[in-house]
Order: C-alpha cells, then structure tokens, then sequence
C-alpha cells in the first residue's frame, strides 16, 4: 500500500518539480516564465499604448498649427 502511495507522490513530484537531466520543466518552474512573459506582453502593450497617444498628440497640434495659418483647410 505505501509503494503506491510512494508512486503516486513520485509522479506528482515529477510534475511540480524541474529536471535538469531530461529536460523536463516542472510546473512551479512553468508558472514563472508565464509570469515573466505575461508581464513582457503588458509591458510592450503599454508602450504601444503611450507611442501612439504621442503620435497622436503631435499630428493633432501641427493640424491645428496649420489650421491657424490657413494652410490647412
């Protein structure tokens, strides 16, 4: 009875932990890099984010500029 109970806390362990000697990424190790990575995404989505308000806030004061000297409409 203890032998299957060893397997299976084995097997369990086998999931959770990360084993350099195969290659195999365990998934506390997993849940970081998805951390890490969804983190990166947030990131480059804000900076996208602030680039085009930016674009945006310059093209729409030289419209205005323009607008006021007459070149423009």
């Amino acid at each position: 009875m203890s032998d299957s109970i060893e397997k299976k806390i084995d097997r369990i362990l086998f999931y959770l932990e990360s084993d350099d000697s195969t290659g195999h990424i365990g998934l506390a190790e997993q849940t970081q890099i998805n951390t890490k990575d969804i983190t990166d995404i947030k990131t480059r989505n804000r900076i996208v984010i602030g680039v085009a308000a930016v674009i945006g806030f310059i093209g729409g004061n030289i419209l205005n500029i323009l607008k006021f000297f007459k070149l423009f409409l």
